[in-house]
């Protein structure tokens, strides 16, 4: 899929997570677009990598960069957390440009929102991690020993809260796969 491609496809996932009134900033963009790549099989043409905060993709924020110089992304100040990500005035132009794109993947797009848009930071670092661990793995370690090395990984992840995530992603992959038939 084409850079610009994916980018509809992140303008329509930033729309429907603030429809569900998610704070929707970058990280907010970050950790959700890796869902939907990963667990959805959305074929979004940015690499991830586990760096500090959970899977992230320079690729990525290089792509909100250029939407925010082209007016399709605008941010939108908001107290001493980091600004929203909102809609500029050239949304229009590649979100219509993109329609079909945009349609064939909105079931994926919008369970992705369902699931995560009430999120904070800190839990989507920690699904996303659980998320990677659990697809380096293939599920085919149990939750315990993915939680051990989710928290190897990010030590200031509590073991007990590792394992949530772990049973959490878990949860989330069945879930997935049901809303998916």
């Amino acid at each position: 899929m084409s850079p610009e491609t994916s980018n509809a496809l992140i303008v329509e996932l930033a729309r429907q997570l603030r429809l569900r009134e998610s704070w929707c900033g970058e990280t907010h963009l970050q950790k959700t677009a890796y869902f939907l790549k990963e667990l959805m099989k959305v074929p979004l043409s940015y690499d991830f990598i586990l760096y500090k905060y959970g899977p992230y993709s320079f690729d990525l924020t290089e792509q909100i960069n250029i939407l925010r110089a082209d007016d399709v992304f605008r941010l939108q100040p908001r107290g001493n957390y980091g600004p929203t990500i909102i809609e500029g005035k050239h949304v229009s132009w590649l979100t219509n440009q993109h329609h079909e794109i945009i349609k064939r993947y909105q079931k994926e797009i919008a369970f992705i929102a369902e699931q995560l848009a009430d999120k904070k930071v800190a839990d989507l670092e920690r699904l996303g991690t659980a998320l990677y661990v659990t697809r380096e793995n293939q599920t085919t370690i149990g939750a315990i020993e993915r939680a051990e090395r989710l928290h190897q990984l990010k030590p200031h992840i509590s073991l007990e809260e590792a394992l949530e995530a772990v049973q959490e992603v878990d949860t989330l992959i069945e879930k997935a796969c049901m809303a998916m038939q």
